[in-house]
């Protein structure tokens, strides 16, 4: 998500990431046209945890990655390992030869060239035995195209097994695409919602808070379908977030079916509600708590009512 906070901050010039996958290797090359990491610092980025630009961020306070540990981890896992930034003139490229970081130093470049770029080769010495493959990173780009920022655009370049090359563009698609994605069946086009910027002040400590999701049923269906984001991250196990969504849902159909009826034989309840939903939900947190490291539930406690 380093690429998307960048894009996304007022003061920077990015609009446009750049992924390329090849699957034979698992090489990973993913670029942006951002400001470049501060090339004073980029050695650190890499091998120091929790060194990053982003602790302080009065002007992007809804960042995927906010501790300082994506870059390291992700250098440190690897088989190959190189990043290259370019900023206000000047360029530095830092790799990975073995255990071993080799920086290249400070060297001049068009004052117009600005960004950052990384390539990466995931080491199975270090992850285990592990498939990544075109159609992997096809559906992680879907799900970032519900709640990726509109001013953004991903140019995106697959290379398979077989040599078969295939170029598109991803762009904002909104949280609705989400729900009709999931379903078919729909009984009505998906119901947007969308929670302004809320302010939460605990203990001295101020937060801010948004959401949107978008709703629908399936009659097909007896279960409840849902799918879910956090500041761009994809919270496949859900969360307090989906619980939230869930609980307002069923209340306000409950509510609406004694409106209708309040004599009525059989009481309509929160599980009848909750039968054939399909949700999406996406949710910003200036400091969202995720339950372990790799993100994949949302245990953030301070949501608005």
């Amino acid at each position: 998500t380093n690429s998307i906070d960048e894009c996304t901050n007022p003061n920077s010039m990015g609009n446009t990431i750049w992924i390329t996958f090849f699957e034979k290797e698992c090489r990973i090359i993913i670029e942006d046209n951002g400001r470049g990491i501060p090339l004073n610092i980029l050695a650190d980025v890499v091998s120091k945890k929790h060194y990053s630009t982003k602790f302080e961020r009065e002007f992007n306070r809804y960042s995927g990655g906010q501790n300082g540990v994506g870059t390291t981890i992700t250098a440190a896992m690897s088989d190959f390992y190189k990043i290259q930034c370019w900023r206000e003139g000047q360029t530095r490229t830092v790799h990975l030869e073995g255990d071993e970081l080799v920086d290249g130093g400070l060297k001049k470049c068009s004052a117009e060239k600005h960004g950052t770029y990384t390539e990466f080769i995931p080491s199975k010495k270090w992850l285990g035995k592990f498939t990544l493959e075109v159609a992997d990173i096809d559906e992680y780009l879907k799900g970032l195209s519900y709640v990726m920022p509109k001013n953004v655009k991903i140019k995106y370049r697959s290379v398979n097994k077989k040599g078969k090359e295939v170029a598109k563009t991803i762009t904002h698609q909104g949280i609705s695409a989400a729900v009709e994605y999931m379903s078919q069946s729909l009984e009505f086009p998906p119901i947007t919602i969308g929670i302004p910027e809320q302010t939460i002040d605990e203990d001295e400590d101020v937060d801010y808070f948004k959401m949107e999701f978008a709703f629908s049923f399936d009659r097909s269906l007896d279960e409840t379908i849902m799918t879910s984001f956090c500041d761009y991250v994809p919270t496949k196990e859900g969360g307090t977030h989906e619980q939230v969504v869930q609980q307002a849902l069923s209340t306000f159909f409950v509510r609406q079916a004694k409106a209708l009826d309040a004599n009525a034989k059989y009481e309509v309840t929160s599980d009848d509600c909750k039968k054939g939903l399909i949700a999406a939900v996406n949710c910003s947190h200036s400091d969202p708590k995720f339950e372990v490291p790799t993100k994949p539930n949302v245990a953030t406690q301070t949501t608005p009512p």
